[in-house]
């Protein structure tokens, strides 16, 4: 789903894939929301985590950061037993962005990922789950 674009001098690729992405962790939320007796919360933060925090596209990053957010408030167990995983997809996050700011190139979609990249550990670390 990711076509390159001759433009000339230059190539760009454009992700065609983003919109069925975006709505596919829409539905997975959702889901979460309203109905998690009937999923199996370990193989959702699996997914966020694992799919979800590696996808390069804004519009997939911040949604997942919000699930992972949701899934930290009221499944905060599950969630700390993928820790590791958590931590290293945080760290490649912050390292990828952090160079984004500092060059200026994308500045404000980096900025968005980082606030809601530390929107999360906020949560983390203070989820009542997580405390005892």
């Amino acid at each position: 789903m990711i076509e390159e674009v001759d433009l000339g001098p230059f190539k760009q690729k454009r992700d065609h894939g983003i919109p069925m992405r975006k709505a596919a962790y829409g539905l997975l939320e959702i889901l979460y929301d309203r109905s998690v007796d009937h999923i199996d919360i370990d193989k959702l933060v699996e997914a966020v985590v694992n799919l979800g925090m590696a996808d390069a596209a804004e519009e997939i990053l911040i949604p997942c950061l919000n699930i992972l957010a949701k899934l930290s408030t009221r499944s905060g167990v599950v969630v700390l037993s993928k820790i590791d995983a958590i931590v290293t997809g945080f760290e490649k996050l912050f390292r990828t962005n952090l160079k984004l700011v500092s060059s200026k190139q994308s500045q404000e979609r980096a900025m968005n990922i980082i606030r809601a990249s530390l929107r999360v550990v906020y949560i983390i670390n203070n989820s009542a789950e997580l405390q005892e």
